[in-house]
């Protein structure tokens, strides 16, 4: 029976077989465990050596990669970080990281390489630093292992470099459920409440009621004259006494 297209062999809308490769497999696992890898190696002596010097004394000395070589282990954390934002950021910034993904990779390689070349001179210098000296001492040195299986590490996020330049324009980033919503319609603006002077200056008030004195009211009634109160006269007269003087 032929499968539809929401089937494991459908078009776009179909489930992603199993064991396919993703960005995050062939980018982001290879360079995050390489930079591990240097990293988890820096701590480790890269070189071993002897002095004929008199602070030193002629026994062994020894110094690890962190200490000869720190450019490698910073290139590394940048390595990784670069992987991830390959793989989540935009058309733009994906081109941009994975460049620098792998212009990380590539010198953190270089950066071992120049120390393999020549052990001896940065373990000289890091062994005058440690004694107070102010020139190297002469240092016969060799790198260990370590050294050897940092630089064999930087193969993994130099693929993970190329892979992220190919996948760069193919990859869509991060699901549509990590977008901020899109800004809808402005909403209108809630209704101002009207104060006691809005009311009392367009005349729906009375003494008794406030502004706030409308829900379950009977509704407003113009207030009626009294007409219990008698009228007074417009105006009260009073016989005048002798010893007042009239009114001018």
């Amino acid at each position: 029976m032929q499968q539809g297209r929401g089937g494991p062999e459908g078009g776009r809308g179909g489930v992603r077989a199993a064991g396919a490769v993703t960005p995050a497999r062939s980018v982001v696992l290879p360079a995050v465990l390489g930079a591990g890898v240097v990293l988890g190696l820096a701590t480790q002596p890269w070189a071993t050596g002897s002095s004929a010097d008199a602070l030193v004394g002629g026994r062994a000395v020894t110094a690890s990669g962190s200490s000869l070589v720190p450019l490698a282990g910073a290139l590394a954390l940048a390595a990784g970080a670069a992987s991830v934002v390959a793989v989540t950021g935009g058309r733009v910034v994906r081109r941009v990281a994975a460049a620098l993904l792998l212009a990380s990779a590539l010198g953190c390689a270089a950066a071992i390489g120049w120390f393999l070349t020549d052990p001896a001179s940065p373990l000289a210098a890091d062994l005058a630093t440690r004694t107070g000296r102010t020139s190297p001492p002469r240092v016969s040195a060799s790198a260990t292992w370590a050294a050897w299986a940092a630089l064999a590490a930087t193969l993994l996020p130099t693929a993970a470099g190329v892979a992220a330049l190919r996948l760069a324009g193919r990859t869509r980033g991060l699901s549509g459920r990590y977008d901020s919503p899109a800004a809808g319609p402005p909403e209108q603006a809630p209704a101002r409440e009207e104060s006691l002077w809005d009311e009392v200056s367009r005349g729906d008030t009375d003494d008794t009621g406030g502004a706030g004195d409308t829900g379950g009211a009977a509704p407003h009634e113009p207030r009626r004259p009294d007409t219990m109160t008698p009228d007074r006269p417009a105006a009260e007269t009073r016989p005048s006494r002798p010893d007042e003087e009239p009114d001018r």
